[in-house]
């Protein structure tokens, strides 16, 4: 999937979030475990991972 360059992501913590989560631009490098959220000015979309106890996503 390909992405618009304008679009911000916000993405979850491992444990929890500390007041740090932010909407920011593409990073390969970043890790977004459990869920993320996409927005753009027109659209927004979230994807999450549907899990049992003791699993560990991103």
């Amino acid at each position: 999937m390909s992405w618009d360059k304008n679009i911000r992501f916000l993405g979850d913590a491992w444990e929890r979030g500390y007041g740090d989560m932010e909407w920011k631009g593409m990073n390969p490098n970043r890790f977004m475990p459990w869920y993320f959220c996409a927005k753009s000015e027109a659209k927004s979309v979230c994807y999450g991972v549907k899990v049992r106890p003791s699993a560990m996503c991103f």
